[in-house]
């Protein structure tokens, strides 16, 4: 009877810590315990607006550094489709979790990107895209101006690696 309790609890936690937790769903509890704000710096956030053709390129790229060019709002709208484009590259050891909240001209809201699990591959980015109307840009030949801020970042550990 022992031996079934211990092996219950053992696999519900193994199961717990496999198990992505999503953030925007955290209690208040494990929100204080595994908040880890200070993990920003060993994440590099890229945020882009590109069209079709760049996303294509990116997405069927052998290369992990595929490198982005940000168009201006004139040569964007030139496009049938453009895209919200964020790359992170984890630098340390731990995965973190948590939403990072990224912000497009022309928009109230943000547009929060829910990372489920962001283990740290060597040379591999981790790519979100996200369809944009092309409202959000203004007829000139300035590049848009994306800004982004972590909303809630979180991990199971400790990072050990320095930025």
């Amino acid at each position: 009877m022992i031996k079934k309790s211990l092996f219950s609890i053992t696999a519900s936690l193994l199961l717990l810590f496999a198990t992505p937790i999503e953030a925007v769903n955290m209690d208040p509890g494990s929100h204080l315990m595994f908040s880890r704000p200070q993990y920003a710096k060993y994440i590099d956030v890229q945020c882009y607006i590109i069209n079709w053709e760049q996303l294509r390129a990116i997405f069927n790229s052998t290369k992990a550094d595929c490198i982005i060019t940000q168009l201006t709002n004139n040569q964007l709208l030139n496009s049938n489709k453009i895209y919200l484009f964020v790359r992170l590259r984890n630098k340390s050891n731990c995965p973190p979790f948590g939403t990072l909240h990224c912000f497009v001209p022309h928009v109230k809201a943000p547009f929060p990107v829910e990372i489920l699990s962001m283990y740290s591959i060597p040379g591999g980015p981790f790519d979100y895209a996200y369809q944009l109307d092309q409202t959000v840009l203004d007829r000139n030949d300035l590049k848009p101006k994306i800004t982004w801020k972590w909303h809630c970042l979180y991990s199971l550990s400790e990072p050990t690696n320095n930025p």
